[in-house]
């Protein structure tokens, strides 16, 4: 007996101003005339086509999905992987339940529940590990990804911004938290890596160590899963703009911001009619240029027609580098501005604390307001943790005096 899909909203206009609600599907089970274990999937269609799985892996008869992760695959372009859901526009899309119990076995499918659905354009989604340190605070809502492009979910790669922050260590992890199973650091009982290694073969165990062999602002990481190997592919400090089309010609660069939640460099100018360059560091050991929005490295300068342009560079995908030229987008919307980070405490607590289990900064708040004094409430620290305290600064890192910590009253 096939699935029953309960009864669906008549229309769902999403919006980028709600795609944090959610829609529940609820749906009686299927009966497959034997007790064992169900697999259900969330699928859909629309304008008569073939149907396409949008959530699977469930064995409940409810899931609750944000309005979000319906888009991103309503919304995404059939050559992408997506529905093709026309944005903008109110259209009939078909959901259903599907059950199985194995791929050796028919899969049953619930009548459908037609939903008047409007979407909004969707940027392509892909399988992602975070880059998770000091640079961001240690704060997971804060880190940027590496992203596999191919989708084998086997090698991740990006470019990321760690701010001052590199040499203060980082880790990577296969989830927005920390899990055992895929926490990456550095394996103490090996030989230190080196400097500004080319290569890193990491392990995953809470007692992997913090990676801090890097020291400069931005990275073109790699990280192969199945070797846990993390390779360093491009490191540099800056990246800008020049050619006779910038504001300083052939010999000044303009430099470009770099939007920490798209990952992309980006800068607002006014160029005249001639060619420029991107390029890395005020030099040309690394640098890019193309044609019709690709890049690649030592690439023809790019013309330019005169005009007030956001310039975007996007390096993460090192098969499909690319750049734009958006008019649109020139003093307001089109990115963001750099992540300012976490706000800077005068003290913190820093150490293996339940938020932090590897190392993380807690913040601390003044306890007087005539004495010299710091607090932090609710700080859960397990047994056999170890923390100290150090100043905003990082100048000074203080722990306990051995003798004083033993001593008794």
């Amino acid at each position: 007996m096939a699935p029953v899909l309960h009864a669906l909203p008549g229309e769902i206009v999403i919006t980028p101003d709600n795609m944090g609600s959610t829609q529940t599907f609820t749906w009686d089970a299927a009966d497959f005339g034997v007790r064992t274990q169900i697999n259900y999937s969330i699928e859909a269609s629309y304008n008569d086509g073939a149907k396409l799985v949008l959530f699977t892996g469930m064995n409940g008869t409810s899931s609750e999905q944000t309005y979000e992760s319906l888009n991103n695959i309503l919304a995404l372009s059939v050559e992408d992987g997506g529905l093709g859901v026309p944005s903008g526009e109110p259209t009939d899309v078909d959901f259903y339940i599907s059950a199985t119990i194995g791929t050796d076995f028919e899969k049953f499918y619930s009548a459908p529940a037609t939903v008047r659905m409007t979407v909004t354009t969707a940027e392509r989604t892909y399988p992602q590990v975070w880059v998770i340190g000091d640079y961001c605070g240690w704060n997971f809502d804060n880190a940027q990804g590496l992203f596999c492009f191919s989708g084998d979910e086997v090698t991740y790669e990006a470019i990321v911004d760690l701010g001052e922050k590199a040499a203060n260590g980082f880790k990577l992890s296969g989830e927005a938290g920390w899990n055992d199973a895929c926490n990456w650091g550095t394996d103490d009982d090996a030989a230190a890596p080196e400097t500004e290694a080319p290569s890193i073969t990491l392990i995953s165990s809470s007692g992997s160590g913090n990676i801090m062999v890097y020291s400069k602002r931005f990275y073109r990481f790699v990280f192969d899963r199945s070797t846990l190997t993390l390779s360093n592919k491009l490191s540099f400090n800056s990246m800008g703009i020049i050619g006779d089309a910038t504001p300083g010609g052939w010999d000044t660069d303009t430099e470009m911001n770099f939007d920490t939640q798209k990952q992309r460099f980006w800068v607002d100018v006014t160029l005249t009619a001639g060619e420029f360059k991107f390029r890395a560091d005020n030099d040309w050991a690394i640098n890019f240029g193309g044609a019709d929005g690709r890049l690649s490295q030592n690439g023809d300068n790019i013309k330019a027609t005169a005009g007030n342009y956001r310039v975007y560079a996007t390096l993460n995908n090192s098969a499909e580098i690319t750049y734009e030229l958006n008019a649109g987008d020139y003093g307001t919307g089109g990115g963001e501005e750099p992540d300012p980070g976490p706000e800077k405490a005068d003290w913190y607590i820093h150490g293996q604390t339940v938020a932090t289990p590897d190392w993380g900064p807690t913040a601390m708040e003044s306890a007087s307001s005539n004495i010299v004094a710091y607090k932090a409430a609710g700080v859960e620290v397990a047994a056999n943790s170890e923390f100290l305290f150090k100043s905003g600064d990082e100048s000074q890192w203080i722990g306990a005096d051995a003798a004083f910590a033993g001593s008794r009253p």
